[in-house]
């Protein structure tokens, strides 16, 4: 399994195209949380999600460019594998 890190930004959107790319992104399977090693979970930044998945790298990118199209607005997605390291998120 590889983990990935995606952030999603929606040009001139609004707080409902955001809600609906959530939406999208949580059925896909990504979650707006990322696991500790200990199993705590933090949450991301604003419109970052996080995946622990079998798929390659251009399939998390098509998933994510397939929930921000469903938003009907212009799109950027980034995605990273790999380990992760943080400071200063809140613990939920």
């Amino acid at each position: 399994m590889s983990m990935f890190v995606v952030r999603v930004e929606l040009h001139f959107a609004i707080e409902a195209n955001y809600d609906t790319l959530h939406q999208a992104m949580r059925a896909a399977g990504f979650t707006t949380t990322i696991p500790e090693a200990d199993g705590v979970q933090y949450q991301l930044p604003p419109a970052q999600y996080f995946a622990d998945t079998n798929d390659s790298w251009e399939q998390v990118l098509n998933v994510a460019k397939t929930a921000a199209s469903r938003t009907g607005r212009a799109y950027g997605v980034i995605v990273t594998e790999g380990n992760s390291y943080w400071s200063g998120l809140t613990p939920v």
